[in-house]
């Protein structure tokens, strides 16, 4: 499934180079591109719990999670 992830603290390039790594760490994770000029994380995940993850990489990165679509 695709998801929009908003992310507080996104801010610059190296950010989303930072965040989209840890994104693709994740297992369950197919695919993932941060923007931060959007303020957004788009991943596909296999299920429910890799989005979870998402979230705690994020979180783990020094960023928040926002909101999801």
């Amino acid at each position: 499934m695709k998801k929009k992830v908003g992310i507080i603290g996104m801010t610059c390039h190296s950010c989303e180079t930072l965040l989209t790594e840890a994104a693709l760490e994740v297992k369950g994770v197919s695919s993932a591109r941060a923007d931060a000029k959007k303020g957004v994380l788009e991943v596909e995940v296999e299920n429910a719990a890799a989005l979870r993850n998402v979230f705690k990489a994020v979180e783990e990165s020094g960023y928040s999670v926002k909101g999801v679509e």
